[in-house]
């Protein structure tokens, strides 16, 4: 039995089945390209970081309670003090001085093995200067270790209540007090213009993540960083990496920090090695009147770019930069632009 086979039919069948699957193939490289492409073109910059809240424990730490031991049926008193001192902690040890003065009892007696013995004295005379530091038996007892007065404690039958951190009072308005508690506990800086603010945050993300930043410095791939950080390191923010000849930047807003670094790292020569990591603001326009103290300086012209960094800036920055860029420095044009810009420094740890 002989069958008839349309061989024109055949063939189409062939190049409508080739077409399909090239198409196919097309799509999915196409869709693996543009996935690479836009893993690396990051929509968000490392300027605007924000660390998560910090943990109960550290709220705990600083504001750790001052117990009070008294007793209607007895003179002593006796005030047990975190071992570790804070600001907020100092200022409660005053108000539980203050508050348990009377005629009975108007001495403070500090036990000798105390933490910051000089700075408790310190402020404990600036603030209640008619109360006389002895080593009478019927003075207030100021302590850390509760092991120590313990014995008292059950003597004379006291009994204990505790104080935290309350608001603001009036102890907190001496000036030589405030001046004291910033020398010994200085007060985080707060920023108060974008350079600074965008500064913070990157020193923000360095202390959270430094060790994924040494990971691509060393070489590590994204997938084996922890998943949860990945998002991170594909954001953006400019750069540069010093070697211990050389310094390569990465000005551009439109690749990812990760990208950005590995190519770098790919062009170093091999005999460079690498020291740090500065990590960038962005960009604010400047002049020679308003350049901010600690400010690295950036000027572009035309096709020309160069840049100095903010331990790099000397006597007459705007004419070096110039002269830098291969430009004459005492020519001006109303086309030449300077950006300053503020860093953050991390140096790279080789033992990752």
């Amino acid at each position: 039995m002989l069958l008839y086979v349309d061989k024109k039919a055949e063939k189409r069948k062939k190049i409508k089945y080739t077409l399909i699957i090239v198409f196919c193939i097309f799509f999915i490289i196409a869709n693996i390209y543009q996935f690479q492409k836009s893993l690396h073109t990051p929509d968000r910059n490392l300027t605007n970081y924000t660390p998560l809240a910090t943990s109960a424990n550290l709220w705990y730490e600083k504001n750790a309670p001052i117990t009070i031991y008294t007793s209607p049926n007895s003179y002593q008193k006796i005030i047990v003090i975190p071992q570790n001192l804070t600001r907020e902690i100092s200022i409660e040890i005053i108000n539980a001085i203050s508050q348990n003065i009377d005629k009975e009892t108007s001495s403070l007696f500090i036990t000798p093995n105390i933490k910051d013995i000089a700075f408790l004295e310190q402020i404990i005379k600036t603030t209640i200067p008619n109360l006389e530091l002895s080593n009478s038996p019927k003075s207030i007892i100021l302590s850390d270790n509760y092991e120590e007065i313990k014995p008292l404690i059950y003597s004379h039958k006291l009994k204990p209540t505790t104080i935290t951190y309350q608001k603001p009072n009036k102890i907190e308005q001496n000036k030589t007090l405030i001046n004291l508690l910033n020398q010994k506990f200085p007060l985080p800086f707060i920023p108060n213009n974008k350079l600074d603010k965008e500064q913070q945050s990157l020193k923000d993300f360095v202390t959270n993540h430094q060790k994924e930043l040494n990971n691509i410095l060393n070489g590590i791939s994204l997938s084996e960083q922890k998943f949860s950080h990945q998002s991170l390191l594909l954001q953006n923010t400019p750069f540069c990496i010093k070697t211990n000849t050389q310094t390569y930047c990465n000005l551009k807003d439109d690749i990812s920090l990760f990208k950005a670094i590995s190519n770098i790292i790919n062009e170093i020569p091999a005999t460079q090695k690498i020291e740090k990591l500065i990590l960038i603001t962005s960009f604010q326009e400047t002049t020679p009147n308003n350049l901010s103290p600690n400010a690295g300086l950036l000027f572009r012209f035309n096709n020309r770019q160069s840049i100095i960094l903010p331990q790099d800036i000397k006597h007459e920055p705007f004419q070096t930069i110039k002269k830098q860029a291969g430009i004459n420095p005492l020519y001006n044009s109303n086309k030449m632009k300077f950006y300053q810009f503020k860093t953050m420094e991390m140096k790279k740890d080789d033992n990752i």
